[in-house]
């Protein structure tokens, strides 16, 4: 995803995941799953605001996403 904004990483792993969890049988990991895209969800959401201090939030929480290896 060399070249990529975070917030194009970010949609791309959502839209990932929301597809993932509609086929996911495995109750405990669809839950766990399930918590992990509202987490994503919240910086997808300071993205889209207008105020610049919501956005670098986000930026910095994606990123610290990111080099955590997505744990």
């Amino acid at each position: 995803m060399q070249g990529l904004g975070l917030e194009t990483v970010l949609v791309h792993n959502c839209r990932e995941l929301s597809q993932y969890l509609a086929d996911c049988r495995d109750l405990v990991e669809h839950s766990r799953l399930q918590r992990l895209l509202r987490s994503l969800q919240a910086p997808l959401v300071m993205f889209q605001s207008k105020e610049p201090q919501l956005w670098i939030d986000a930026a910095y929480h994606v990123r610290d996403w990111l080099d955590a290896g997505r744990d």
